[in-house]
């Protein structure tokens, strides 16, 4: 019977032992799940303004990001490619808006799609001068990201996400600043 009781309260001590370990290996690594979220559509019949989809990418420096975490500002998402002329034409805008307006209105968001390795990403955005935050990951929790953006079937496209995480915009091609400043302007005011 001791014996049994020493066994019981062993084994509880390793699983409660693994639980507090395995929560915080894993609680710097979060990620968003993908799959209780609903894909957005523009077309008749749906609502307006859907909400954004959330997600979680890492920066060219390793930080974790996630959509909700810009909540409260508008949100230019735009998913491009390295290798993508259209994209590569309206970097120097982004560069521009962010430089020359109102960041506390907004921020820029570019999610690289098959762009390589991110220090690839990262060295191709050195040499452009990108001054806003580029977003990678895994490519197949890409794909499903541009799934629940109703399918970015081109490069770039790019969403406009008011301060309360509705999308009221989707460009496709490549969108000047002025463009995307009366954007913004029209969703925070």
């Amino acid at each position: 019977m001791k014996n049994k009781i020493v066994l019981t309260v062993a084994i509880a001590g390793l699983v409660i032992g693994g639980v507090i370990a395995g929560s915080a290996i894993f609680a710097g690594n979060q990620t968003v799940s993908l799959e209780d979220q609903e894909a957005i559509s523009f077309s008749k019949g749906q609502e307006t303004n859907p909400q954004a989809p959330n997600f979680q990418l890492q920066t060219l420096d390793g930080k974790n990001v996630q959509l909700a975490d810009y909540q409260g500002k508008a949100v230019i998402l735009n998913f491009w490619a390295t290798w993508c002329p259209p994209c590569r034409k309206e970097i120097p805008d982004f560069i521009e808006m962010t430089e020359n307006r109102d960041t506390d209105k907004f921020v820029i968001l570019g999610v690289t799609l098959q762009s390589g390795t991110t220090e690839e990403i990262r060295k191709f955005a050195e040499q452009q001068g990108m001054n806003y935050p580029v977003l990678t990951g895994d490519n197949d929790y890409l794909m499903k990201i541009t799934q629940l953006y109703g399918g970015v079937r081109a490069i770039p496209t790019t969403f406009i996400i008011g301060p309360e995480g509705k999308v009221h915009k989707k460009y496709l091609g490549p969108q000047t600043a002025e463009t995307l400043w009366n954007d913004v302007q029209a969703v925070t005011s």
